[in-house]
């Protein structure tokens, strides 16, 4: 009867402190009527905002929100790879441009910001031959994406 009282007495402390916690003014709440690539793009613009403010596992959170949402979209995985980056997460660069590039298709310009993400961060990796081979990568894209224009 004692720790049935005391199991009353902790839930009660937890659903008070819990409607006593402030709102978190960084997270993002769909509107009625929202299409998904709607939200999408707003958890993408607040992502990109607390990382500009340097809050960075605040904007992986976002990040990761909206790829839950839209887990085909690549230029989600790049951003993600860009923020893991800044917070010297190398392997997870890596895996994550890699993972943007799959999805990239004919966007060209993204899957060469992908190569030179994954260049940089195999550089930081110490790994200089993977490193000059995604550069090389970019470099030859680069190449074709501008015969195009000719």
């Amino acid at each position: 009867m004692h720790s049935y009282r005391h199991l009353h007495l902790v839930l009660g402390l937890s659903c008070l402190l819990l409607t006593a916690c402030p709102v978190d003014r960084y997270t993002v709440r769909p509107q009625t009527g929202m299409s998904g690539k709607q939200v999408v793009q707003a958890l993408a613009d607040a992502a990109s905002q607390e990382k500009q403010a340097g809050r960075f596992d605040n904007a992986a959170g976002l990040y990761e929100r909206a790829l839950r949402i839209e887990p085909g979209n690549a230029g989600l995985w790049t951003a993600l790879a860009d923020l893991r980056y800044d917070q010297e997460q190398f392997r997870q660069v890596v895996a994550l441009t890699a993972k943007s590039n799959t999805l990239a298709g004919d966007k060209q310009a993204l899957r060469i910001r992908n190569w030179r993400l994954m260049g940089d961060a195999r550089k930081e990796l110490g790994e200089d031959q993977a490193a000059k081979a995604a550069y090389d990568r970019a470099e030859a894209l680069e190449a074709t994406r501008t015969r195009r224009w000719f």
